[in-house]
């Protein structure tokens, strides 16, 4: 689903996902040291045609350094944004946590455990009624991570609070 260079495809975004700009789109937009990080969640779409063609464009606010939040129009999908690392932590901040004894990360609901396989992510989903996982995909990215939580639990991990 990803283009060349870990870049994403603009067919596989949707609102809510966490995503960043390449190291290249960021030091472009950040060429006066005023945007704290490059990563952010998409907020909305627009659509940027003109004669040389349509271009979707992608609405999002980047916290800057004074701790105000300045927003940031993005052109082309496949040219600027990619994808962010899913690590443990990203897993921690939507109530995911290390269960000891079977190895795998879980949420409280135990439909979808999560098992570091290298660089990327098992997603199994488990059967409560035997104990028994089975294997669904491998993963890498933390809009990857969101996108499979919401087709199995119909919203997003980072909007439980919602639900």
């Amino acid at each position: 689903m990803r283009s060349k260079n870990n870049k994403i495809k603009p067919q596989t975004l949707r609102l809510g996902l966490w995503v960043q700009m390449t190291q290249e789109a960021f030091d472009e937009a950040n060429y006066a040291g005023m945007y704290s990080t490059r990563e952010f969640r998409i907020e909305g779409f627009a659509d940027g045609s003109s004669r040389e063609g349509s271009t979707l464009i992608c609405h999002y606010t980047i916290p800057t350094n004074d701790g105000y939040n300045g927003k940031i129009h993005s052109g082309a999908y496949d040219v600027d944004l990619e994808g962010i690392i899913l690590t443990e932590e990203w897993l921690k901040k939507v109530g995911f946590h290390y269960n000891e004894e079977c190895k795998y990360w879980i949420d409280g609901t135990w439909e979808l455990v999560f098992l570091k396989d290298g660089s990327l992510w098992q997603v199994r989903g488990h059967s409560e009624l035997d104990g028994s996982t089975w294997f669904l995909k491998k993963i890498r990215y933390v809009h990857e991570f969101q996108n499979i939580y919401y087709e199995i639990n119909e919203f997003d991990p980072f909007d439980k609070d919602e639900n």
